[in-house]
């Protein structure tokens, strides 16, 4: 019997400027990029890797008629960061603001007792 393991291993996100991304996401995790190939960018974090491509592209690779939605209209996907700390997520929301990001939730308490989250919209789509 053929045991798969359940596992993420990329997640891509479609970018209107690739370069631009780049730099945001590298200033908010603080980690080196891959750029040795040309068009795409990889940021290997633990246990997956973030993929930045442009959007276009990534339309044509999915198939010749995907529509693209609005540019600044919310499109279903968010991306979380647990942090262990107040402070943590405090530290990550500025370095967020700093590379450019639209906060559009500042951080707060959860119903459910979690850690406060909040939201920020990546202004490189």
């Amino acid at each position: 019997m053929n045991k798969t393991i359940p596992r993420m291993t990329v997640i891509t996100l479609g970018v209107a400027d690739l370069a631009r991304a780049t730099a945001f996401y590298r200033d908010i995790f603080s980690t080196p990029p891959i750029t040795q190939y040309e068009g795409v960018t990889f940021i290997p974090l633990p246990g997956v890797w973030l993929s930045l491509y442009p959007l276009e592209k990534l339309a044509e690779d999915i198939a010749e008629d995907v529509r693209l939605s609005a540019p600044h209209t919310f499109r279903g996907v968010t991306l979380a960061y647990n942090a262990r700390s107040r402070e943590e997520i405090t530290s990550i929301f500025a370095r967020a603001a700093d590379a450019g990001a639209q906060i559009a939730k500042a951080p707060q308490a959860t119903s459910w007792g979690g850690r406060p989250r909040g939201a920020g919209a990546d202004e490189t789509r």
